[in-house]
């Protein structure tokens, strides 16, 4: 795990999205929520991106292959268009992403198998859960390729943070600044919260220490 990752993991991604907001970036992964027990993930993008079969490759209903390529510490995103008609992700992949030490997994669309995935304790994130195979309703176009969540662009290698509160993206070229701003929101929250437990009003507490942009006066220093 690189420098970025550890400080990156020290956050939830409700700072690293006030962050991300603070630098008019939408990293957020709508719609998409935790599965297993398993919430925190933290790593770089894996991506793989879906698209329609052919009506002959409806009728041989081939898996999609891509877990071999994956390194560890990878998070793997795997871009299925937001499909709740079948599925990409299973215990078998579960095995292996296991076995190749990656991060996690998150899913635009549909996983199963997810009491055989919860007892592996594997962090697993996806916009749905359905029974039903993609063979021969879906496939694999190209890994490492940008993809779109939603309105989220991810670029293969930008840091992935994930929890309880969801998934959220932070562009590579853009993780130090996130780190910076997102401490500071922290210590900021921080301040608020032991001024109110000491009777200051909060209206009063934001204001003080600068709960809307607490980034602004360090940033003019």
């Amino acid at each position: 795990m690189n420098e970025f990752c550890k400080k990156l993991q020290l956050f939830d991604t409700a700072s690293i999205s006030d962050a991300l907001d603070s630098l008019c970036i939408n990293g957020g992964l709508q719609g998409i929520v935790p599965r297993t027990m398993s919430k925190k993930i933290c790593g770089k993008a894996f991506t793989v991106k879906y698209g329609d079969v052919s009506e002959e490759e409806r009728k041989i209903g081939r898996a999609s292959d891509f877990i071999d390529e994956v390194s560890e510490g990878d998070v793997i995103i795997l871009g299925n268009n937001g499909r709740y008609d079948c599925t990409v992700w299973g215990n078998i992949l579960t095995t292996m992403a296991i076995m190749k030490k990656a991060a996690g997994t998150v899913i635009d669309g549909a996983c199963r198998d997810i009491e055989e995935i919860n007892q592996k304790m594997y962090p697993l994130f996806s916009k749905s859960v359905y029974m039903k195979s993609g063979k021969g309703r879906t496939k694999k176009i190209d890994i490492q390729v940008p993809i779109t969540v939603e309105n989220t662009y991810i670029e293969p290698g930008d840091y992935v943070l994930g929890d309880c509160n969801g998934v959220v993206i932070v562009p590579q070229n853009q993780i130090e600044i996130v780190l910076y701003r997102a401490g500071l929101i922290k210590r900021t929250e921080e301040k608020i919260m032991n001024a109110v437990k000491q009777g200051m009003r909060l209206e009063q507490a934001r204001q003080k220490y600068h709960y809307h942009e607490p980034w602004k006066n360090m940033e003019e220093k």
